[in-house]
């Protein structure tokens, strides 16, 4: 039995009597639906364009700020990060180190440097993550932010792909773009899985072990189905 657990038992009754409103599913919800529609829609206009590299400052800024967000495996990774982190008090380096990764793994795409069964891992790594968020497994720190820049890389090398020949300034708003969405959608996710309380912390464990059952669920359906 791990430390939320047993805060979950001794809160009794008080846990279930204060009112948890939105300070944790709703808002989760509420955020996951915004990323998941609100951006896109916008986004789809470059991305429906034959698959045409971006070109332009503006296309690759959107492009950048929507490509985490329209990519299931990619949004399910910087939620259940965001998650980890805030429910069991691992702070915000590990966040950082991702976010860091992924340029670097972005990097070795646009370099045209191979990074082998990078599908495979990025499935992998959401399988791993999600069990470990179900079972509410705490890690060192140091561990946690080395096991999240090994994730950053291989997300941020299939970043890369879409930006393949592009010129410097969509280039570098696309990186900006990618790089700031990943960080308000972890950060969000972060404050909000963190406990205020005793009275709080059972709704904010029950939220990371849902997106952490999700995030297992996406990693398992891209290795047994692999999109052609």
């Amino acid at each position: 039995m791990n430390h939320f657990d047993q805060v979950a038992q001794t809160s009794g009754r008080r846990a279930f009597a204060r009112p948890v409103g939105l300070s944790g599913f709703g808002w989760a919800t509420i955020l996951s639906a915004l990323c998941t529609w609100g951006v896109p829609a916008l986004a789809f206009a470059h991305h429906d364009m034959d698959g045409e590299t971006p070109a332009t400052l503006f296309q690759g800024l959107l492009s950048g700020l929507a490509h985490p967000v329209i990519g299931l495996d990619h949004l399910a990774i910087v939620l259940l990060l965001g998650a980890y982190c805030g429910t069991l008090r691992q702070g915000v380096a590990p966040l950082v180190a991702f976010i860091g990764a992924s340029l670097a793994g972005c990097a070795l795409h646009l370099a045209a440097i191979d990074l082998p069964f990078a599908e495979k891992a990025i499935a992998t790594s959401l399988v791993l993550v999600g069990l470990v968020a179900c079972i509410a497994f705490k890690t060192s720190r140091s561990l946690t932010m080395t096991a999240f820049a090994v994730c950053g890389v291989f997300h941020g090398y299939a970043y890369g792909e879409s930006m393949v020949g592009a010129e410097a300034t969509p280039l570098v708003a696309y990186l900006l773009g990618f790089s700031l969405i990943q960080l308000a959608m972890a950060a969000t996710l972060y404050r909000l899985s963190s406990p205020k309380d005793a009275a709080a912390a059972p709704s904010q464990l029950a939220l990371l072990r849902v997106l952490g059952a999700a995030g297992l669920t996406v990693g398992l359906v891209a290795l047994l189905l692999p999109v052609a």
